[in-house]
């Protein structure tokens, strides 16, 4: 019988087991949590399926989901597994919210847990048991202050990870325990890495420091362990102690240490007694957590601690090995006592040999003398013209020496000059690769000279989708072929935070010998708001062109329309269809007083200048307005500004008021937003009757409609002044769905600011 021939149940003849770890394989704990499970479930025993979430480099709620959804792909695409293990808070809390769903009635054994939250687990839940992780933190602490009596001050590293957070918790929990001393936490989530850096050099050996954890910094910007760590000890000139194995032999002290192998041994332990029978509720949650004092001896004797203060049983690493006399030492020195005597004799029995050998030597060597007498006088006429060169070069270095010392002046001199400029300025190499900014260009884009130097042009600071290689090659061919020393041009450019700016650039080419390009010096000026200005005056001549041609064509038709009607009342005084006529006249002179409106509101789109407006907030204040009709409103925009016209409310509200006119049965109305590649897309919809398909592109046409047909076209003219476009893409009958398309540049998170 073949692979292919058997079922799914006989292929997984064994346990099925899916283990989900928070982390991922480069973090240093997980291995030894694996080898820890492995050690008791083997491969010969169980099928271990595992998946990491690695929320330790990416822990946002979006990139949690995106995990969860592949999850549930897998998990529902695979035979159903007999148990599930959790490595960490973030794994158990998403198993937790997944339970009913994906592990209905299936165990659940957690480790590396330190929520003591989860202790009462079982009670509430059935299904579940496993490992607390009950970090030393006490006995940690009293360690620091027995090797270091002098340090009054004791800090703690942390970030705002889950398990960082939970770990301060019970770090400043002892403050009232240890009076006289201060206890403090210096944490990556208020400090970007460079201000991290600056803090941890100016801790002096007056306080003494505990790893807790540092992964992520306030900008979001992660990192693993090993270079976490590599990078405190770098800025550090302290010892550094921790709560956890790993680590050890890389940089760190010691302390009461925390064992994931002991960790996945123990939840695997637990995990074989539930597979043999025993239900999850029978297993109590392991609390205790005998955490062995471990210390590293090259770390104690680089920073003067002394070993001796250690309590018993403590283990010491990396200490020199002792020598240990034992009976078989003694045979062993007497057995080379005598090789040592042989030795020795056929050394005596060499040094005559020696001797006659030397007796050799000796009439050679005066042969020898001999030769290098006569090769002597030809040497020292070579040395005396090789002297008359050695002058001419050192002649020749010392003129070399003062022209590098004019240069490296010219060089300062051109390098303060730059520094110091009020503009953009960026070198960089043919092929687009940055080779310098000034730090005006810095603070302009936001980047610091380590993130852009050696990146390309193309994908940083000039987005892709304006610029391509074949650009990049014209750019270089007109520089090279100029007769003129430098070349103008702007282009759009972009900021580290996706803002789109204009520049004016100022490019001079450097060229070899040859007078080949071999780098570009480019100086720029923004010219965004002139930009801005150019195509606020282009909208004006349009708006203007539109004003007057409703100002002069339709008002001159409907007033046309009113002299026709008098005319004829005139003619006939009596007439009883007057009354007709008036109230035609009436309904035309509503037009027109509509049509000034419209002329009143169009004028003031553009007129000021654009500013952020937060759309979750208008959109409740244009819903505020509509309280007396039965509708409900649904708001799911929040934290989000966009750049537009200050009419902006305007926008939201004809949506609304559209709804409410033309939607016949609208009873709902949303607002939410999706996150595209190329920016955000709020999205309006109601559960009215829609708009059909052949209307969809019209509605945004001045004039089209039931009412006044004013209403879209206002919208869309408000919306395109910052570059915002608007669609409609809902189904006939089916309500209507605005898509407003925002790109990136001109939206931004209120929380970022």
């Amino acid at each position: 019988m073949s692979l292919c021939d058997l079922s799914p149940d006989q292929i997984h003849a064994n346990p099925h087991i899916l283990l989900i770890s928070s982390y991922s394989p480069d973090f240093p704990t997980v291995f030894h949590q694996i080898d820890g499970v492995k050690s008791v479930l083997s491969p010969e025993k169980v099928d271990l399926d595992i998946e990491f979430m690695d929320a330790k480099r990416f822990p946002s709620l979006e990139d949690i989901n995106e995990f969860s959804q592949r999850l549930t792909k897998k998990i529902r695409r695979l035979p159903a597994y007999d148990l599930i293990l959790v490595a960490d808070d973030s794994a158990l809390n998403l198993v937790l919210e997944k339970q009913h769903e994906l592990f209905n009635n299936t165990p659940i054994v957690f480790f590396g847990i330190n929520e003591q939250s989860r202790v009462g687990l079982p009670e509430t839940n059935p299904f579940i048991t496993g490992v607390m992780e009950e970090v030393s933190v006490k006995e940690t602490i009293d360690l620091m202050i027995q090797l270091q009596p002098d340090a009054r001050t004791i800090i703690a590293l942390s970030d705002d990870t889950i398990s960082g957070k939970a770990d301060v918790e019970k770090f400043l929990g002892y403050r009232s325990s240890y009076p006289g001393y201060n206890l403090t936490v210096l944490s990556l989530a208020n400090l970007t890495w460079n201000e991290y850096a600056q803090k941890l050099q100016a801790i002096n050996q007056s306080s003494s420091v505990l790893l807790l954890s540092a992964f992520k910094d306030k900008n979001q910007v992660t990192t693993d362990f090993d270079k976490s760590l590599l990078f405190i000890k770098q800025n550090l000139h302290v010892p550094l102690f921790h709560l956890w194995y790993y680590g050890m032999g890389d940089g760190i002290v010691g302390g009461a240490l925390i064992s994931q192998y002991d960790q996945g041994r123990n939840a695997a332990l637990m995990a074989d007694l539930i597979l043999q029978g025993t239900p999850p509720s029978e297993i109590p949650v392991r609390k205790d957590s005998s955490n062995p004092v471990v210390f590293d001896y090259h770390e104690m004797v680089k920073y003067g601690l002394n070993p001796s203060v250690l309590p018993p049983g403590s283990t010491v690493i990396n200490k020199p090995a002792s020598i240990i006399v034992e009976p078989g030492t003694i045979i062993l020195a007497l057995f080379l006592i005598m090789c040592l005597v042989l030795v020795i004799a056929v050394h005596i029995i060499l040094i005559k040999k020696r001797h006659k050998a030397e007796q050799k030597v000796s009439e050679s060597r005066v042969k020898l003398e001999m030769i290098v007498e006569a090769k002597t006088q030809g040497l020292e006429q070579a040395s005396k013209e090789l002297s008359t060169t050695q002058k001419k070069l050192l002649e020749y270095i010392q003129f070399l020496t003062t022209r590098e010392k004019e240069l490296q002046k010219s060089e300062e001199k051109f390098r303060n000059l730059v520094q110091d400029i009020h503009n953009i300025l960026v070198t960089f190499t043919p092929d687009g690769v940055i080779t310098y900014i000034n730090p005006y260009a810095e603070r302009f884009f936001g980047y610091t000279a380590d993130e852009l130097v050696g990146l390309n042009l193309i994908g940083t600071i000039i987005p892709e989708d304006t610029w391509n290689d074949k650009d990049t090659n014209q750019f270089i061919h007109e520089l090279e072929s100029s007769s003129e020393k430098s070349k103008q041009g702007e282009n759009a450019n972009r900021k580290k935070n996706g803002e789109i700016v204009w520049i004016l650039w100022t490019n001079r080419a450097i060229r070899d010998d040859t007078g080949t390009v071999t780098s570009v010096i480019s100086v720029g000026i923004d010219i965004t708001e002139r930009r801005k200005l150019e195509g606020a005056i282009q909208e004006a001549n349009i708006k203007l062109n539109l004003l007057s041609s409703i100002t002069r064509h339709d008002l001159l038709n409907l007033m046309t329309s009113i002299i026709m009607y008098i005319h004829i009342i005139n003619e006939n005084p009596d007439d009883k269809e007057n009354s007709l006529y008036l109230n035609m006249m009436s309904s035309v002179l509503k037009k027109m007083r509509t049509q000034i409106e419209f002329t009143r509101d169009y004028q003031d789109v553009g007129v000021t200048k654009p500013g952020w407006h937060d759309v979750g907030v208008l959109f409740r204040r244009s819903a505020s307005q509509f309280r007396e009709r039965t509708v409900q409103f649904s708001n799911e925009v929040s934290n989000i500004e966009i750049y537009a016209d200050n009419m902006l409310e305007k926008v939201i509200f004809n949506l609304i008021e559209n709804s409410l006119r033309h939607g016949m049965k609208v009873t709902q109305i949303s607002f939410n937003i999706e996150i595209a590649e190329k920016g955000i897309v709020l999205v309006y919809s109601d559960n009215g009757i829609g708009i059909a398909d052949d209307e969809k592109e019209l509605i945004f046409t001045r004039g089209f409609g039931k009412n006044t047909g004013f209403g879209m076209f206002l919208v869309h003219e408000i919306l395109q002044i910052t570059g915002i476009s608007i669609v409609e893409t809902g189904k006939a009958d089916s309500g209507v769905r605005f898509e407003i398309h925002v790109p990136n540049g001109v939206w931004r998170r209120i929380s970022d600011l």
